[in-house]
Parts: structure tokens; sequence; C-alpha cells
């Protein structure tokens, strides 16, 4: 099971921008810890944080099954996208991320910023 207490150190770590900590601390975990949805969707977003948007990119996808219905993965692989330029499919996450909660800050914060209201329509800035 996971450790909840470990969750916590991480989200912790993310409110200090401590992501390198957060890398460290992953990579040093057990592996059968490590490979955890909710701890690869840490990893994720510490790797977003710290530009590696690429590596974001791969460890997410290696949880794509888990991550499907969470709003959470779809905001980090559409800010992943958002982050190199791939507005097109970074839209498309966004707005995925809407649809499994509509409450969701950063997708609708990127969905504006790409042009869209939160509900996908409304004129684009021309990134498609």
């Amino acid at each position: 099971m996971l450790d909840r207490e470990l969750l916590a150190r991480l989200d912790q770590w993310h409110e200090e921008n401590q992501h390198k900590r957060i890398v460290q601390e992953i990579q040093g975990l057990p592996e059968e810890v490590r490979e955890e949805y909710e701890v690869q969707g840490r990893l994720g977003r510490a790797w977003n944080n710290l530009g590696k948007y690429r590596q974001a990119l791969e460890v997410l996808e290696g949880v794509r099954e888990a991550g499907e219905k969470d709003d959470r993965w779809w905001s980090r692989m559409g800010f992943a996208y958002y982050q190199l330029e791939r507005y097109d499919i970074a839209r498309e996450h966004f707005l995925r991320a809407m649809e499994l909660n509509p409450e969701n800050q950063d997708a609708k914060s990127f969905l504006v910023w790409l042009g869209l209201r939160a509900n996908g329509t409304g004129e684009g800035n021309g990134w498609k």
C-alpha cells in the first residue's frame, strides 16, 4: 500500500518549489513504490516544473491507462505539450481535463491562454 506520508512530503516539496528534491526522492524509492500511479504523477509534475517536458511526457505516458480518468493527468500532459509549443495537442488534453473536472483551474487557465473558453468554443488565436 502506498505511504500517504510520502505523498504528503512530495506535495509539500512541490509547494516549496523543491522539484529536484522530488525527483531525487522518487528515483531512490523501491521500484514497487516508484511505479505507483500517484508517485509517477508527482514525478511527471516535477519534471514539468523543472522544464524537462519530454521526461514528463515519458513518465506520464507510462501511466496512461491509470491516468485516463484523472483530470490531473490530462492537465500535466497538456502542460508539457503546451511548453513544447504543441498547442493543438495541449488543447485536446486541457479540454479532456475539463470534461473530467469542470473545476480544474489549471486547465481553465491554459484554455484561456490558448484562446478558448473552458467549453472549447470561442475565437482561437491561431494555434490549432
